[in-house]
């Protein structure tokens, strides 16, 4: 699935940038999003899209490695939120094809 995460900061705050780290461990049948879409709202309700990111790693890239989906536009905000897109089914070449691919994140850094 989709991960989708919204974060509260309970009042407006100036945000500088925002980074998602990513495992991806093929064996595993954990694969990097294909894409991270950060989004900004005041209200929780109305969202608007800050930056949209395409993952660029080849998904044959077999052993475990992590990378980082960063944007860097200056906001002043309530709330953000973060969905990372699902590659989908395990590839037909792998062995676990057709099966449930897994995304793996753990953290988000808003500086």
């Amino acid at each position: 699935k989709d991960m989708d995460v919204e974060i509260d900061f309970h009042k407006k705050t100036s945000i500088h940038s925002i980074s998602v780290h990513f495992l991806q461990d093929a064996n595993s049948w954990i694969w990097y999003p294909s894409n991270v879409e950060f989004y900004y709202s005041n209200n929780g309700i109305d969202w608007t899209k800050l930056d949209d990111i395409s993952n660029t790693v080849s998904d044959t890239a077999y052993g475990g490695q992590t990378q980082h989906f960063t944007t860097s536009k200056p906001i002043k905000s309530n709330y953000i939120r973060v969905i990372a897109k699902n590659m989908g089914n395990c590839p037909d070449w792998h062995p676990g094809a057709g099966n449930q691919s897994f995304i793996f994140a753990d953290e988000i850094e808003v500086r």
